[in-house]
């Protein structure tokens, strides 16, 4: 059916699919794509970690027609309870990938918006142009911008000890030394000098 509709579907449009948890290694599915949304994944759901969705993205990424985008949609797995970790890790490993985007919602029962979540990270934080690509040590994936950089915590705490005075936009805090605990993540921006 992917192929048939890629076939007669111009190749301007593009094909986005729902894939759940993601494909499989081997899936014939993602080369009649542009990309595809990872519904809950962070969720219990699907059980995903960031190690597990930015290889999915990845994947997606690899296989996928061009243009392609990924989506890592997270969610509070029907409860309407923020898990704010959960929340901040999704926005920040959608921030470690190129051509890669973040939704949060209630959950895979309903996607319709029951509650508007809006968060300061969607619109106080301008980090512009990513400067390279993200990488990886100690447990820890971070990614820098033209103005901050973002950090995910993902096997163990990260402790920061910058040369340059930045805010921490989770907690508001301002410094050169922070920590981020396991299990979360952070967007930093550099303080402006006035």
């Amino acid at each position: 059916m992917l192929r048939l509709l890629r076939d007669n579907i111009p190749e301007d449009k593009w094909i986005i699919a729902n894939t759940g948890c993601g494909f499989p290694e081997d899936s014939p599915f993602p080369q009649y794509l542009n990309g595809y949304l990872l519904e809950n994944s962070l969720g219990a759901f699907c059980g995903l970690d960031v190690d597990k969705i930015l290889a999915s993205g990845q994947r997606a990424l690899n296989t996928t027609k061009t243009p392609h985008i990924v989506i890592y949609a997270v969610d509070t797995d029907d409860t309407g309870e923020i898990d704010m970790p959960r929340f901040r890790t999704g926005l920040v490993a959608s921030l470690l990938m190129d051509h890669t985007y973040f939704a949060y919602d209630f959950g895979p029962r309903d996607h319709g918006g029951v509650i508007d979540y809006w968060f300061p990270e969607y619109y106080s934080v301008v980090l512009g142009d990513p400067i390279a690509p993200y990488s990886q040590a100690n447990g820890a994936f971070r990614r820098d911008f033209e103005k901050g950089f973002v950090a995910a915590a993902v096997h163990a705490p990260i402790t920061l000890s910058l040369d340059n005075p930045h805010i921490d936009i989770a907690t508001g805090a301002s410094g050169t030394d922070f920590t981020v605990p396991q299990g979360d993540a952070r967007i930093f921006l550099r303080e402006e000098k006035e």
